[in-house]
């Protein structure tokens, strides 16, 4: 419901802005998903107050995830995971913040890692920019094997990785997960 509630609302939005709500910068799409996440977790507050919460990370997830980035798919899964592992062990609402704010990062950082993993010859400033967003990714993913295939979608012995379980900080290995 909080899903669906931030597409209509986000949709309405477009359509009154025109054109114009299309090029919005950074800070106008943080405060355009803070605004429809907080109307979505207001009516579901009234509906059922312990709804509200879920209804609100819902409509962000969505909201971001069809928005700002380019590798939608890829990061949507990794921004879906970091989101279930906060519901199920956050607290508070600082905590829940906190936990947003890291899954921002991380997902910010591998759409990056994603795109300039594309670029054959990095330059300088890709390349930093590309091990900048590794060092982001790092706090989220268990060890380093999990780390390499996130970004690269292959293993160290180059077969194809399967970065559903790189996301979670799972390698597959003979007989189970690392």
């Amino acid at each position: 419901v909080g899903a669906l509630s931030g597409v209509v609302l986000s949709k309405l939005l477009e359509n009154l802005e025109g054109d114009g709500g299309k090029n919005l910068s950074a800070e106008d799409q943080q405060a355009r998903v803070n605004l429809i996440t907080s109307i979505v977790a207001g009516i579901a507050a009234a509906i059922d107050p312990n709804a509200a919460s879920a209804a609100q990370v819902a409509a962000r997830i969505e909201l971001e995830n069809n928005s700002r980035y380019m590798n939608r798919d890829k990061v949507g899964r990794l921004k879906a995971e970091l989101t279930d592992e906060l519901l199920r062990e956050g607290t508070d609402a600082r905590c829940f913040q906190e936990g947003f704010d890291r899954a921002d990062r991380m997902a910010s950082a591998y759409d990056v890692a994603l795109i300039l993993s594309h670029y054959p010859q990095l330059t300088k400033e890709k390349a930093d920019t590309l091990a900048q967003a590794v060092l982001d990714l790092a706090p989220g993913v268990s060890n380093a094997s999990a780390l390499y295939e996130l970004v690269t979608g292959r293993t160290a012995t180059g077969e194809e990785a399967n970065r559903f379980f790189s996301s979670l900080g799972l390698v597959p290995v003979v007989g189970g997960m690392l």
